[in-house]
C-alpha cells in the first residue's frame, strides 16, 4: 500500500501526485490518499472528499485528479467545486448532506488527528512499506522503494 499525505494547493504535492498514481497503476498497488490542507483555509475539501469516497471510489479518484490539476483559485470557489462533482456524475444533494452531517466532521478531525500522529514533517510525505519519503522525489526513487518493499515481502 502507498500513503499520500498532501495538499491539493501545495506545489509539491501537485508535482508528486502524478508520480505516485502512475506508480500505483503500473505496480497495481493500493494508494489511499489523505489530504491535509496547509495552503487551504478550510478542511471542506477533506469532508467533500470522505463523502465523495462514501458515494463512489472510482469517481472520488477522478474527482482528486481534478482538484489536482485545476488552478489553485478554484479549489476553494463552491461553485467550481459543486459544478465538478455534479458533471463527473455525484449525487449532489446526497454528498452535501453527508458533508453537512456532524458525523462527517468527527470522521475527518479523527483522521487529521491520525495524520498528525505519523509525526509527518509536511507534504507531500509518501509512505512505501517502511520507507518514507519527504517532498517531491523522481518518480526512479519512489518505484525502487516500492519494488525494495515488494522484494522484502517475498523474502
Amino acid at each position: 500500500k502507498i500513503i499520500l499525505i498532501g495538499c491539493y494547493s501545495c506545489d509539491y504535492s501537485r508535482k508528486t501526485y502524478p508520480l505516485i498514481t502512475k506508480l500505483a497503476l503500473r505496480y497495481n498497488t493500493p494508494l489511499v490518499y489523505l489530504e491535509y490542507p496547509v495552503k487551504l483555509h478550510s478542511d471542506y475539501l477533506n469532508k467533500v472528499g470522505y463523502c465523495a469516497w462514501q458515494q463512489s471510489s472510482e469517481k472520488y479518484w477522478q474527482f482528486n485528479d481534478l482538484l489536482f490539476g485545476t488552478e489553485k483559485s478554484n479549489q476553494e470557489d463552491l461553485t467550481f467545486i459543486d459544478s465538478s462533482l455534479t458533471s463527473l456524475g455525484f449525487d449532489l444533494p446526497a454528498l452535501q448532506t453527508c458533508v453537512d452531517d456532524p458525523a462527517t466532521a468527527a470522521v475527518v478531525e479523527s483522521q487529521m488527528e491520525q495524520i498528525r500522529g505519523t509525526n509527518f514533517y509536511g507534504t507531500p510525505t509518501i509512505f512505501i512499506g517502511d520507507e518514507v519519503y519527504v517532498g517531491p522525489k523522481p518518480y526512479r526513487v519512489y518505484a525502487i522503494g516500492l519494488k525494495g518493499f515488494f522484494y522484502w515481502l517475498v523474502k
